[in-house]
Parts: C-alpha cells; structure tokens; sequence
C-alpha cells in the first residue's frame, strides 16, 4: 500500500518554518519554494500526492530548476547588493523573474562564458512564460532565433493555409511537409530501428517526433541521436535495458520531452509559448501565423502560472480551416490529425502550449 504524503502535514512545516523566517529568501535556503508552491497547489485541487509522485518528472524538474537558479543567486549576489533581487530570483510572482531578467540584460556583457551560460538558462525556464517582450527578445537573441511571429510578417492571405503545398516549411535540408506525412503515416507504428517508448516510466512522444523530424531530412549529431546496438530490448521496460540496446546521449534531445524541448528550442528558426487559454480564446489569430506542417508543438504543464516543464511532444500535420485550428498527430497518446483545441482545454490539465519552428 502506497505511503501518502499528506499535504496537510507539508503545509504546517512550510508555515512554521516561514513563520521564524519572514523573507522569501530565507524559506528558500531550507525548503525549494516551486515544489511548496506546487504541493499546496495540489492540495487546494484536493490531490494526494504519493511516495511515487515525490520521484516523478514534475519534481525532479522543481528541484532541478531551484538548484539551477540557486547558481543565479551566486552571479547576482557578485554584481549586485540588493536583498530585494536575490530574493526576487525564487520569485513564485513573475514580476520577480521578470525584475532579475531586466537586471542579468543589462550587465549580461560583462559577465564570463560560465556565468552566461547560467544566465542563459534562466531566460530558458522563465522568459517565455512570463509574456515579457523585452525578456523573451532577449531570449531569442541569445540563442539566434528570429523574432516571434506576427500577424504582419505571416505572409498568409486571409489566414488560409494550402493542404498540399509541399513548398510550405521545405527549406535547406529539412522538408516539414515530408515529415508531417510520415508522422501521419506512422502514429500507430513502431519501427523496430529505434525503440518502442510505450512500457514502464517511458513516454514514445519525443521518440516519435524525432523520428519524424529525421525523415523530414535532419541529420542526427553529436547530442540529438539515436543508434540501435542489438536487438535484445525493442520495448525496453527500465533504463539499463534502454542502455543496453540502444546508444543515445544521457540526458536525451532524442527520447526526453524536456532535453527535445531545450535542443530544438536553441536548433530551430523561432518558437513560442501561448497559454492554453489564450489559444483557446485567440487560435484564430495564431492559425494566421506562419507555423506549418512538420512544425513541433510541446504541451506545458504549469506551476503558479508561469514556470511551466515540458510534459508532451507532437507535430503540426494537418490543418482545420473551418474552427481555424492546427491538427497534430503524437504518439503515447496514438493521435492521428487531432485538434489542437483539445489538448489545450481545460479538461486535459495543460497550461501552455509552445510553438517550435523547425527549419
């Protein structure tokens, strides 16, 4: 029988905790604040949290992005004396994330290779979802990517989309149109050249659209790659008989959601985040964008509201020019041209949903 973890018991310790210790700060130096916010979150939803879920993908990111911004703490406390911006870096408001971007923009040339490196990934974890324009251009330029799209630049005449133009997203070595129709072809196959994500703790969803994005004429490289050693575990259950039969980086762009995410994110032409209900509210608007066929779509679990992890890959295949909406095929969850409008409801848990151009 699974030992629950009762929020309620967390919450008294966090309060009493807080109560000796009035700044934010100060709860930080013993309790990660994204993971307290996130149990009390929980609990307000009437969820129990088990041992089990204590070790899942969304607290070991918290944990991950807390020890990473604890790094940020260090830079900002060289350049700066204000209590008020250290504190800010844990921010559970975006004002504060967004107050420490403004800071590390303005003295990010002085910084070394380490400490933007750092600092780079801070605007990787909050820039996006704090709807800043000045942090998410900063952003973009830090890792080369074009300015979000605008309805002023799509180049799409009264927001209609062409079915069968093969032209649309086939540039240099990669054919979106190639790869959407693969990924059609294919969501309910598994090819035995890579592996079949499906058992254990494993998800297929980046997997899938890896394999999709290759077919579209990516070449694998150094960190992004897949390569089959034996036949023994085609549908590994565990890590080591993943290991054992096929050579991928650790951690993976290839087969996890959040290292697929981060590489075509610093990889592809432009991406952007919308919440979910914005798209709900506004997918009309973002169909008259230039996002196309062969396009990668990551579904955002969010936190408070504006830290978000990435929880599911899929691509762009198809199109509903009648509700004005993307279609998208996905594996895991075997999806065949399915409205985008119904991942991003309410009902099924998602907070955003990041757009990544892939060219």
């Amino acid at each position: 029988m699974k030992k629950q973890v009762t929020l309620l018991i967390l919450f008294v310790m966090v309060i009493s905790f807080a109560g000796q210790q009035s700044s934010v700060n100060a709860v930080t130096k013993e309790k990660n604040p994204y993971v307290v916010k996130y149990l009390l979150e929980q609990e307000e939803k009437g969820s129990v949290i088990t041992e089990e879920d204590i070790n899942d993908e969304i607290f070991q990111t918290l944990e991950e992005y807390y020890s990473e911004d604890k790094k940020v703490e260090k830079i900002i406390e060289k350049y700066s004396k204000s209590v008020q911006l250290t504190d800010s870096i844990f921010s559970i408001e975006k004002e504060g994330k967004i107050e420490v971007m403004h800071f590390l923009m303005n003295i990010y040339d002085d910084f070394n290779k380490n400490e933007k490196t750092i600092v780079k990934g801070y605007f990787e974890r909050y820039a996006f979802c704090s709807y800043d324009e000045d942090a998410t251009n900063f952003m973009k330029k830090l890792y080369g990517q074009n300015d979000s799209y605008d309805l002023k630049d799509s180049g799409i005449t009264d927001g209609i989309k062409q079915e069968d133009n093969i032209s649309i997203k086939t540039s240099g070595s990669y054919s979106g149109y190639t790869a959407a129709t693969w990924a059609r072809a294919n969501y309910n196959q598994y090819s035995t050249n890579y592996p079949k994500l499906t058992e254990g703790d494993f998800s297929d969803c980046a997997n899938f659209v890896s394999q999709a994005i290759e077919q579209g004429g990516k070449i694998q490289d150094s960190e992004w790659y897949c390569t089959k050693k034996n036949s023994t575990y085609l549908v590994p259950t565990t890590v080591a008989q993943l290991n054992y039969s096929w050579d991928l980086a650790d951690p993976s762009p290839w087969t996890s959601v959040s290292e697929f995410r981060s590489y075509w994110v610093e990889n592809c032409d432009t991406s952007t985040i919308y919440s979910c209900s914005y798209y709900n509210n506004n997918h009309s608007v973002v169909y008259s964008l230039p996002w196309y066929k062969g396009d990668v779509l990551i579904l955002h679990t969010g936190i408070y509201g504006f830290v978000t992890i990435p929880k599911h890959a899929m691509m762009i295949t198809g199109y509903d020019s009648v509700n004005k909406d993307y279609l998208y095929s996905s594996h895991s969850s075997e999806r065949l041209d399915k409205e985008l409008l119904f991942a991003t409801a309410s009902a099924q848990g998602y907070a955003a949903v990041e757009f990544i151009a892939i060219d």
